[in-house]
């Protein structure tokens, strides 16, 4: 049977479970989202800035990896496939932890990772499955300060807002944004604080924005944060090297 093939059976399978076409995109990895990743580049080890002080000292940012991430994700057999295969592309190992719905692909999707890893004299072990069926890591993941560097949840609202909550190691999530407004777009939405004329003009360095109605067309400002989508970049942090022939800071 083809990949195209299997693809048409599982489509007619889940059609058939009353599950909805959304959702059955979702759940349906072929080659060619397998591909896509394999392409990407190496952040580790890559200069992500170099510069040379007066006096001749000489500084250079590389990725490195943050080590163990652990995923909770739900539906998207092809986060088993591609957070594997990102994790390991950026130095990490990863504890994933999918959901019910996607257990049996997610199960032989590891198992091919696994294989693949082995097959590269890689350590297999850097990738490892929670069961679907064991809910209580879903609440013992976020708070394995020591054993877990960064949680990285992929699912619905609320799930996210539990690990936040729950969390006792750095979570990436696109939740709690403060939006700061003039009249107008505090009568579009209630939930929108009073702007000041300063917050036009403010780097927050936090998960705040400012928002304001304009007449016409007219082209945006904006003032973000440097994380962004959680992509293969994302998904190392950064070393300073620093090299000298004795120098010492005046």
């Amino acid at each position: 049977m083809t990949a195209t093939d299997t693809i048409h059976a599982m489509t007619s399978a889940s059609s058939a479970a009353g599950i909805s076409p959304a959702l059955i995109n979702r759940l349906v990895l072929d080659p060619a989202r397998i591909e896509a990743i394999a392409a990407l580049p190496d952040p580790v080890g890559e200069s992500i800035k170099a510069w040379t002080q007066p006096n001749g000292l000489s500084f250079e940012r590389v990725g490195v990896p943050p080590d163990v991430i652990g995923t909770i994700y739900e539906s998207r057999p092809g986060v088993t496939a591609d957070a594997a295969a990102l994790y390991l592309m950026s130095g990490n190992a990863c504890l994933l932890r999918g959901g019910s719905e996607a257990g049996r692909s997610n199960t032989v999707l590891l198992e091919c990772v696994v294989t693949g890893f082995a097959a590269a004299d890689l350590l297999a072990a850097a990738a490892q499955f929670v069961p679907a069926g064991d809910r209580a890591i879903v609440g013992a993941m976020p708070t394995a300060h020591g054993l877990i560097d960064v949680i990285i949840p992929r699912s619905g609202k609320g799930l996210v807002a539990r690990v936040e909550a729950e969390a006792r190691v750095p979570v990436l999530n696109d939740n709690g944004c403060e939006v700061r407004g003039e009249a107008g777009i505090r009568a579009l939405d209630s939930r929108a604080t009073r702007a000041k004329h300063a917050s036009f003009d403010t780097e927050y360095l936090d998960a705040i924005a400012s928002a304001a109605l304009v007449e016409g067309a007219s082209a945006p400002s904006y003032r973000l944060h440097a994380r962004g989508p959680v992509a293969l970049e994302g998904l190392s942090t950064y070393k300073t090297l620093v090299r000298g022939n004795g120098q010492v800071r005046s």
